[in-house]
């Protein structure tokens, strides 16, 4: 009698390869290319380039070659890397969640009681990723509240000019809309990013902080994709999902 092969799971030879692992991270202005990150190294090590930064949050930011024996403990020090990068949004807990979802319309006729191919169509999509981001910066806070950030020195609460503040406002800017956010995360073997990108963005879930002892408060943020206004005939969203190796 022929022996019967048990199917005990449904593993292939790249299935860790394709598993993602962890909460990924949320960026804005995602694109591939040239990026510094901050370095680790204490000192100055053989073989690797590090960067001094210069300039804003008003103004633009530049990095220049460090080419010092000793790092000062004052300044912090960066290192240069090609690959996919961007601003990183913040920390967050309890993980990250996308959703893409199509929506579908069924053509009802007379005498058809099922579901039947060639009788549904397509009719939009609508894309969400969602975060509790636990750095409340002022930039998350008004990016929340689709507000703006004031540096004014004018005093809107005693003691409190010249500290800059969030203020909303009634309409939405097209600085409101965030450009190619993105949610990054790894795969099992640390050797590819699984990254859903929405290349135009709008939180819309707005400001909502509970706060409990021995807890870390945080903000549940949505973030919904959307389509460029030149765009206004299409009927899908903007949105790109890659898989490529680790940088």
């Amino acid at each position: 009698m022929a022996k019967v092969s048990t199917i005990k799971n449904g593993f292939k030879n790249d299935a860790i390869k394709n598993m993602v692992f962890g909460a990924g991270v949320l960026y804005k202005d995602f694109y591939y290319g040239t990026h510094y990150i901050q370095t680790f190294d204490k000192t100055p090590q053989s073989g690797k380039e590090y960067y001094c930064i210069s300039g804003g949050p008003s103004g633009d930011i530049s990095y220049t070659p460090f080419d010092g024996d000793e790092f000062l403990t004052t300044a912090t020090y960066y290192e240069k890397y090609e690959g996919y990068g961007g601003e990183k949004i913040g920390v967050t807990k309890e993980g990250t969640k996308v959703s893409i979802t199509p929506e579908y319309t069924d053509i009802e006729v007379d005498g058809v009681l099922v579901k039947m191919q060639g009788l549904t169509r397509k009719t939009g999509e609508k894309a969400t990723i969602e975060a509790v981001v636990v750095d409340m910066n002022i930039q998350n806070i008004s990016s929340a509240l689709n507000g703006e950030v004031v540096y004014s020195g004018e005093e809107k609460i005693s003691g409190s000019s010249g500290v800059p503040y969030v203020s909303t406002k009634s309409d939405i800017s097209e600085g409101d809309y965030i450009t190619n956010l993105a949610l990054a995360a790894r795969r099992l073997d640390n050797q590819k990013l699984t990254v859903v990108v929405f290349k135009k963005a709008l939180c819309t879930s707005g400001l909502e902080i509970d706060m409990k002892n021995k807890n870390v408060s945080g903000n549940k943020y949505v973030f919904e994709a959307f389509a460029e206004l030149s765009d206004i005939n299409t009927d899908t969203l903007p949105i790109v999902v890659l898989s490529e190796s680790n940088n």
